[in-house]
C-alpha cells in the first residue's frame, strides 16, 4: 500500500484504510500522459452523483489488455498510483510562463478539469475495501462537503496598471475614474454574514525592486489600517497575497510576510499566490520554509475545475496544506466572457461536484467585482444562496 499518498490526503476511510493491501489490484504504471479512458465501476459501490458507472481513469494505469471503448475490469487499475500521480501534478509539464500564469494544460480536455477524480477513486477504495469486508452499511457514505469563501485583494483603487491589466485580459477597457474606489468590504462581510458565514481576504504586501511592474499588486497597507481592524472585529481572517517572485523566492516572500505582520494582530498563516503563480516542486517547499500554514493558490486562471483532480486538504509539504481554488470570477470575466445571469448556471455543476464527493475546497472571489463595471455582485449572492441551499456553508 501506497502509505505516503495514504497519509498526505485529509480523507474520512471510516477505518477501512488497513484493509486496502487485501483488494487484489494492479500496480502497473506505463508512460507518462496517456490521455484517460473511461473504467466500468461495479453495479456494489456508490455513484456519488455520477450519471453512468464509469469513470474517467489516466491509461498509463492500467494493466495494458485489450479493450474496446471502455476498461471493465478494475482490477486491472492501478488506483492509488493514479491518486498519487494526479495530486502531485505529475501530469503537469508546464513552462516558466505557464507556471507563472497558471493556464490549463494542452495535455488534457479542459471538461476532464469538472471532476474531483481523486475523490472519487479513494471513494471507490473504501466502498471495495468496505464490500469485501462485509461493512456494506458504509458504501455510498459522504464525507461531510465545506466550500471555503475567499477574496483577493489586487486593487483597491483605479490605476493605470489596472486598466491595462483589464484590457489584456478581456481585450475590454475599463470605463473607471481614478476618482473611484474599490473598497467593497464591509459590502462583502454585510453580505455574508447575511449567510451566517465568513471569508478569508488576502492582501498583497508591495515591495518596492522585488514586485513586478503593472503585474503585481501596488497599493499600500498604510492605507487600510481601519480595514483590517475592521475585518479582524468581525472575525474575518486576513492572509497574504504573495507576489509573482515570491512563488519561487524564499526571500522575498519572507519580506512580505514580515511587512503585513505588522499590521494584523495575529500572525498570517494563509497565502494565495498572485496570478496563481505557482512551481510545483518549489512553492510549496518555500511557502513550508516561511512557517505558512494553509496554501490556497492550486488553481486555474482561465477555467474553472480541480486542477490535480482534488478537492480535500492535502498535505503538499510536510505539515502545508493545499486547499485547492476550483472557481475564481475572473475565469468567467476575463477568459469567458460571461453575463451574471449565466455564471452561476456554469458555476452550479462544480459546487455539486464538491458535494457529491463529499470534498474540500474554494472559491475566490475579488472584491473589485462588486463595482458596477463588472457587474458581479449579485452574481457573489446568488453563490451564497445557493451554498446555503445545498448546505455548504
Amino acid at each position: 500500500m501506497r502509505k505516503n499518498i495514504i497519509d498526505k490526503l485529509e480523507f474520512d476511510w471510516e477505518g477501512l484504510q488497513t484493509e486496502l493491501e487485501d483488494l487484489s489490484l494492479s500496480n502497473f504504471r506505463g508512460k507518462n500522459n496517456q490521455g484517460f479512458v473511461k473504467v466500468t465501476l461495479p453495479d456494489f459501490v456508490g455513484s456519488y452523483g455520477l450519471k453512468e458507472n464509469k469513470i474517467f481513469f489516466p491509461k498509463q494505469f492500467i494493466t495494458p489488455h485489450k479493450f474496446v471503448e471502455h476498461v471493465v475490469d478494475y482490477k486491472k487499475c492501478n488506483w492509488l498510483g493514479a491518486v498519487e500521480y494526479l495530486v502531485s501534478l505529475d501530469h503537469e509539464n508546464q513552462s516558466f510562463f505557464k507556471n507563472i500564469l497558471s493556464t490549463s494544460s494542452d495535455n488534457f480536455p479542459k471538461d476532464i478539469y469538472k471532476y474531483a477524480l481523486v475523490n472519487r477513486y479513494l471513494l471507490f477504495l473504501r466502498d471495495l475495501a468496505a464490500y469485501e469486508n462485509k461493512k456494506t452499511h458504509l458504501i455510498g457514505k459522504t464525507p461531510k462537503p465545506k466550500i471555503l469563501l475567499t477574496h483577493d485583494v489586487d486593487a483597491i483603487d483605479i490605476s493605470f496598471g489596472l486598466k491595462i491589466r483589464q484590457y489584456f485580459q478581456n481585450k475590454n477597457w475599463p470605463n473607471l475614474n481614478k476618482s473611484e474606489n474599490l473598497k467593497f468590504f464591509k459590502e462583502i462581510v454585510e453580505m455574508e454574514e447575511k449567510y451566517n458565514t465568513k471569508s478569508i481576504f488576502f492582501f498583497s504586501a508591495y515591495r518596492p525592486f522585488i514586485s513586478l511592474p503593472l503585474i503585481d499588486p501596488k497599493y499600500k497597507l498604510d492605507n487600510l489600517v481601519s480595514v483590517f481592524q475592521f475585518l479582524e472585529s468581525k472575525h474575518f481572517e486576513i492572509g497574504l497575497h504573495p507576489s509573482v517572485v515570491s512563488s519561487f523566492s524564499k526571500y522575498s516572500l519572507n519580506l512580505e510576510i514580515k511587512k503585513i505582520n505588522k499590521f494584523i494582530s495575529t500572525n498570517l498563516v494563509s497565502v494565495r499566490n498572485h496570478w496563481l503563480s505557482f512551481f510545483k516542486n518549489r512553492t510549496w517547499r518555500i511557502q513550508q520554509n516561511c512557517n505558512i500554514k494553509y496554501d490556497f493558490t492550486l488553481g486555474f486562471n482561465d477555467i474553472p475545475g480541480f486542477r490535480n483532480f482534488c478537492a480535500l486538504h492535502t498535505f503538499s509539504y510536510r505539515d502545508l496544506k493545499s486547499i485547492p481554488t476550483f472557481i475564481m470570477d475572473g475565469q468567467f470575466y476575463n477568459y469567458n466572457f460571461n453575463q451574471n445571469s449565466e455564471v452561476i448556471e456554469l458555476i452550479k455543476p462544480y459546487i455539486d461536484e464538491v458535494k457529491n464527493v463529499g470534498g474540500v475546497a474554494s472559491i475566490d472571489f475579488h472584491q473589485r467585482f462588486f463595482h458596477e463595471f463588472y457587474g458581479y455582485k449579485n452574481l457573489y449572492e446568488d453563490i451564497l444562496k445557493y451554498l446555503e441551499k445545498e448546505g455548504l456553508l
